[in-house]
């Protein structure tokens, strides 16, 4: 102000005149200043007007009553990921994001970070980095989402909907992978659904949401190294029902075309039949890693 005063609050200035604003920038920038505009704002200074006072009032109380979606993304060496996978949660409504991270040795956390993520160190295993990013978590509902699944624009409109019905204890999208474009990837999704119709129960990569509280009182993810997401999805089956929203999370196929389509379908099902059978955890653990070392057919 000291600067650019004299030259902003000028006699010259039309003041009251509709050619204010250009006026104003002119001076300023013939000043050696530059003016950067905010969305403008309508006045509320006639009856008239009263209209839009009222809706901006309207608008303050639904955003004070609709719940704040937290978005837990678990990583570890996710650099060429991460950072997308932020901006996606944010534009689907997500209002935080958190990032657990299990102890990356590439850049993951300074992208998070970047990103205007929160980025928590965490103990490495899936399970322990999302109980991580949930207990810093402020949110009245949390949304667990792997780096490389994608929400849909209208996620959190989509999770109030499933949420709002009290008979419902949480809710998943319906999976869908890579490219629609592509052949592979249409059946890789099709098996997807096909699992989930199997089951009856979502899988980590159709991005699972609930209540913070529901979580809270469930005690978290199970310390196992893996089917974590699928042993929470069955706790809360036993409460209430679980949502499938009309929408799709986008799942990279990468697991897929490394391993193969066939022998990561069939090792999927085997680990998920394994579990419901009662096969210790910590040996469905060792049969994905020999599945990642595997050639893909």
């Amino acid at each position: 102000v000291r600067a650019y005063g004299p030259a902003l609050f000028s006699a010259t200035i039309p003041w009251g005149e509709s050619s204010v604003l250009e006026a104003s920038i002119s001076a300023l920038r013939h000043a050696g200043g530059d003016a950067h505009l905010l969305e403008p704002l309508a006045d509320i200074d006639r009856p008239e007007d009263l209209a839009i006072w009222e809706e901006i009032l309207r608008e303050r109380e639904l955003a004070a009553t609709t719940p704040r979606i937290s978005a837990v993304i678990p990583t570890l060496n996710e650099e060429e990921l991460v950072a997308s996978a932020i901006r996606n949660a944010r534009a689907a409504g997500c209002e935080e994001v958190i990032v657990a991270d299990g102890g990356s040795d590439d850049a993951t956390r300074a992208l998070a970070r970047r990103a205007s993520a929160i980025v928590l160190a965490s103990a490495r295993g899936r399970a322990a980095q999302m109980n991580a990013g949930a207990a810093a978590a402020t949110g009245d509902v949390l949304v667990f989402l792997h780096a490389d699944t994608t929400l849909p624009e209208t996620a959190a409109a989509d999770i109030h909907v499933s949420l709002a019905d009290s008979q419902n204890s949480g809710g998943a999208f319906r999976f869908a992978a890579g490219d629609p474009d592509d052949s592979t990837d249409r059946l890789i999704t099709r098996v997807g659904r096909a699992r989930d119709s199997i089951f009856h129960l979502p899988y980590g990569d159709q991005a699972l949401f609930l209540r913070a509280s529901d979580f809270s009182d469930l005690g978290g993810f199970p310390d196992i190294p893996t089917m974590e997401d699928y042993a929470v999805s069955r706790a809360l089956k036993r409460v209430g029902a679980l949502a499938r929203t009309d929408s799709s999370a986008c799942t990279s196929t990468r697991a897929w075309r490394e391993r193969g389509l066939v022998r990561a379908t069939v090792v999927n099902m085997a680990v998920i039949a394994g579990y419901r059978l009662g096969v210790d955890p910590q040996r469905l653990a060792r049969w994905r890693r020999l599945a990642t070392v595997w050639r893909t057919w």
